[in-house]
């Protein structure tokens, strides 16, 4: 599966959809786009499906790190949220650093291997602590 469709906040996919990262799904006649996976900075993100490749996946996750870091401001810690037909869960780090570039790994990871259960080749879990919602 070389295209999945994610759901990521729409202050993201303008720039993503620039650099060629993403793609918007067509909807045809009206029917909602089944994204594989919905990550979102915050609860008030309006959210946008998207299709994007795995080669983007590291592009999409720092950004999204980066959107999430900013939408935390000065606050210790950031988190994105995560919807995978696996379940549902929050990946947390300190706002620093190193704790962002943790996020992004984990980020990118979680887009790893979501696509790779959807081919059914999933081969690790997730690494990290991730809270259930």
């Amino acid at each position: 599966m070389d295209e999945v469709t994610l759901s990521l906040p729409s202050a993201l996919v303008a720039g993503l959809a620039r650099d060629h990262l993403v793609t918007e799904p067509i909807v045809w006649r009206g029917a909602d786009v089944v994204s594989l996976i919905t990550l979102a900075a915050d609860v008030t993100s309006a959210i946008t499906a998207v299709v994007a490749t795995r080669q983007s996946f590291a592009a999409i996750a720092r950004s999204l790190v980066h959107h999430a870091s900013t939408e935390a401001g000065t606050s210790a810690e950031v988190s994105i949220s995560v919807a995978a037909p696996q379940g549902s869960y929050v990946l947390v780090e300190r706002n620093d650093q190193a704790g962002l570039q943790r996020l992004t790994a984990r980020v990118n990871a979680v887009l790893q291997d979501v696509a790779a259960e959807a081919e059914g080749t999933a081969s690790r879990p997730d690494n990290g602590e991730a809270t259930a919602v």
